[in-house]
């Protein structure tokens, strides 16, 4: 990655930083003792699909993912106030936004079981505030609920809020591998942001900086100026992330030593910060060449690199150091990478099956042939589940052109992916990113036993 140094922070966090990240996922919301619910605000009584929250919501929830329910956002806008203090029943909160409230603060639709009985669901209509608000419901155009749909405030230019699909990427019975993929990723972003909003309230703390940033829900949702610290912790919440993702996506994970997931795991960080990192710079800074999503949550200002090295109390030359920084994401990132995608036009379903075929590259430095065969099967299946999305959804004659770009843009990663690792070196004899940081572990360290 193409960025500065970091001093080697601890992996255990400091009681700081529990207390910080309880309050980055609402439990600064407790009045006297009194558990509340992250999503409304209500009165909690326990824990549901993995977070407090209270039995209308959990309700809700279960009944929106088992029953497929797609619902439209009252106002338009996608980021509607989703807070019982403010409404004097559930039944008037938009359920658009309020769904997207549950994922975003970890509520994981896996955890819900699909059929339920006509007495459950019965009982979930009484409990969930259902007035019978209109939602487009199930149909061939589904939308992909990623935390990344959330409308984001301007900041620090014009920003576009993701849209979702259009096009659906089909069944499970034609397509298992993209959904899949599509499932798990929407579980990995909702793990990332609140994993990156509790490492930044962490660095914040270190920092001196105020604790209570995001008490509002569009606060929470607004992409944050990235720091040399922020970045470090960002990169070592991803390690984990990144692994889980690989492990319930492809069960050939598991099979493989140590070493090989190290060796996979290492590239696709770096390669998601490449493609990922520019997909969704385009998508929420149309227009703005000057700006770079350098993790899930958090941007670099390329007019402001200075203030990315504020917290860099190890980089002597800060001014060459943020040269550097600059020049590597312009001319790579946006220039070249972003000219790339601007072509393709990307469609979700592509992205998605993009996120697959980086996770196994057409070429890995410390491959093994046990990689090379999984790689080769992998890429077959995805290819196959994408002619099917062409010929069946699209209703393309003449896929080439599809297939051109997604080849295109792996090879750009790959490329790119290599010319970090040269990078890399020249940033840790500087003292930009030396050998202890996680941002350097995930570029250029070797395999060490680890959980990998």
């Amino acid at each position: 990655m193409y960025l500065p140094n970091q001093r080697a922070i601890t992996d255990q966090p400091s009681p700081i930083y529990a207390n910080l990240a309880k309050i980055t996922f609402g439990l600064w919301m407790e009045e006297d003792g009194m558990r509340l619910c992250l999503v409304c605000t209500a009165k909690s009584d326990s824990a549901h699909f993995g977070v407090d929250s209270c039995r209308a919501c959990a309700a809700f929830f279960r009944r929106t993912v088992s029953l497929g329910k797609r619902y439209i956002c009252r106002q338009g806008t996608q980021n509607c106030e989703v807070n019982k203090a403010l409404f004097s029943d559930v039944r008037y909160i938009c359920r658009r936004c309020r769904y997207i409230k549950c994922l975003s603060i970890g509520m994981h639709p896996d955890n819900v079981h699909s059929k339920q009985g006509k007495k459950s669901s019965s009982e979930d209509r009484s409990n969930d505030g259902d007035n019978g608000e209109h939602s487009a419901g199930p149909s061939s155009h589904s939308h992909l609920l990623l935390p990344s749909d959330i409308d984001i405030k301007q900041e620090p230019s014009a920003f576009k809020q993701l849209s979702p699909s259009v096009i659906s990427i089909g069944s499970s019975e034609e397509m298992p591998m993209l959904n899949r993929i599509q499932e798990q990723y929407r579980m990995t972003c909702c793990v990332r942001q609140n994993a990156e909003h509790a490492a930044i309230l962490n660095v914040n703390a270190m920092n001196g900086v105020g604790a209570f940033l995001w008490h509002r829900q569009e606060d929470q949702n607004r992409p944050r100026p990235a720091t040399w610290s922020s970045l470090n912790q960002c990169t070592s919440s991803a390690i984990d992330s990144m692994s889980e993702f690989a492990s319930n996506c492809f069960d050939c994970f598991a099979e493989m030593e140590g070493e090989e997931r190290w060796a996979l795991i290492q590239h696709y960080i770096t390669s998601m910060f490449i493609f990922e990192g520019s997909y969704r710079t385009k998508k929420l800074f149309p227009g703005n060449d000057d700006v770079f999503m350098i993790s899930y949550i958090t941007y670099i200002d390329l007019n402001d690199v200075d203030s990315f090295f504020t917290d860099a109390t190890g980089v002597e030359d800060k001014p060459r150091a943020a040269q550097l920084l600059r020049d590597n994401i312009k001319n790579s990132l946006v220039d070249w990478m972003g000219t790339i995608l601007e072509r393709a036009d990307l469609t979700e379903t592509e992205c998605i099956a993009l996120y697959g075929l980086l996770m196994f590259p057409p070429y890995l430095a410390k491959g093994t042939p046990r990689i090379a065969k999984y790689t080769h099967e992998i890429h077959q299946t995805i290819h196959r589940e994408l002619n099917i999305f062409y010929k069946e959804k699209m209703r393309l004659e003449d896929t080439s052109a599809r297939f051109a770009h997604l080849t295109a843009i792996q090879l750009c990663v790959q490329g790119i992916v290599y010319k970090i690792k040269e990078d890399m070196e020249i940033y840790r004899l500087l003292n930009i990113f030396d050998e202890n940081s996680y941002v350097y572990t995930v570029v250029q360290r070797d395999y060490t036993p680890h959980k990998y």
